[in-house]
């Protein structure tokens, strides 16, 4: 598996690729496994009623980023591993999250995810998340016919991990005082833990030692992270067409997030001020949107938190250059590191 060389040492400021061909760089190659990928997802959950497949085909059949399948068969790629269990845990990394995304549309009673209606306003609310429960259950028994403990134990504790996670975040709607050692937990449990469970199950199939398999899995938790800061601050940098979904929909919703929380901590009294009477009411009207872009645009924070989700990246590439030094799958890794980074959407 071909990858363009990243020198020594290795600086984001340095590259002039572009996203589209850093993404290529690394999707390229996994052609023929995502088309299958494609094939599968619809059709390894058995269902008996007519909701479930409608719902299932609804998600299912139309292509998105998938891009925690498409990470976990980087990986088994970049480490040979070609066994039986490739295709099915890349469609249980897919599975964990439709289904927390159909459980989460329900609790932020949101109309539309990228375009288009959500399930829950075309079937119900209790028809969502009763498949949202079917995904989870049957990607649990796919997980089982490895019969690696391992991978079971790091997709259970993820699925934990997001649950609570949704309820911290619940907890702390419209609260312009949440912090950010909570804010940290909120997008580890939501985000980082499903792809650092994606990233061990790689490693295990790929019959990887202790040390490899926890610092792929400390380096999925940490691409979670960097993921998540990128998509926080992009929502105040970038169009709803850019996005390809509702732009400020968090702060619509009263979530509070770092580009927001760095903003509050700069700004003067005055604005404070009227930041607090803004979150008092519980409610965000058009002006308030445009004071609050307004503050984060003027103290920088969107590219600040930009910052931060590189920098945690490049302390991530440190660790991977210390435990995979001489192994040709430590390119692949920073290639990847890269295109998560450095994405613009």
């Amino acid at each position: 598996m071909a990858f363009a060389k990243v020198s020594e040492p290795f600086e984001f400021n340095q590259l002039s690729t572009s996203q589209s061909d850093i993404f290529q760089m690394f999707l390229g190659p996994l052609k023929e496994d995502l088309e299958a990928l494609e094939q599968n997802l619809p059709e390894l959950i058995q269902t008996n009623s007519q909701t479930s497949k409608e719902i299932l085909d609804y998600f299912f059949l139309q292509k998105g980023k998938r891009i925690r399948p498409a990470i976990f068969l980087f990986l088994c790629q970049s480490f040979s591993y070609t066994g039986s269990h490739k295709q099915s845990m890349a469609c249980v990394s897919e599975y964990v999250h439709t289904a927390s995304l159909l459980h989460d549309d329900v609790i932020d009673h949101s109309p539309t995810r990228r375009g288009k209606k959500t399930a829950h306003t075309i079937w119900g609310e209790e028809s969502s998340i009763l498949v949202g429960d079917l995904i989870y259950s049957q990607a649990s028994e796919i997980m089982t016919r490895t019969g690696e403990l391992g991978i079971v134990s790091a997709f259970a504790k993820a699925i934990s991990c997001m649950s609570e996670g949704e309820i911290i975040q619940l907890e702390n709607i419209f609260n312009l005082n949440l912090s950010e050692e909570i804010y940290y937990k909120i997008i580890s449990f939501k985000t980082a833990s499903l792809l650092s469970a994606t990233c061990k199950t790689a490693a295990i199939l790929s019959g990887l030692n202790k040390e490899e398999t926890e610092t792929l899995e400390s380096f999925g938790a940490t691409l979670g992270l960097s993921f998540q800061l990128l998509d926080d601050a992009l929502d105040y940098k970038n169009s709803q067409d850019v996005l390809g979904k509702k732009q400020f929909k968090d702060l619509d919703e009263g979530k509070v997030t770092l580009p927001l929380i760095l903003a509050k901590k700069q700004s003067s009294p005055l604005e404070r001020s009227k930041l607090e009477k803004i979150f008092s009411t519980k409610e965000m009207l058009p002006e308030d949107k445009t004071f609050i872009v307004s503050l984060v645009k003027k103290y920088k924070t969107a590219e600040e938190s930009i910052q931060i989700a590189t920098e945690k990246t490049k302390t991530a590439i440190v660790e991977l250059s210390r435990v995979f030094a001489g192994k040709n799958e430590l390119d692949s890794l920073k290639a990847l590191a890269l295109g998560l980074t450095q994405r613009t959407h």
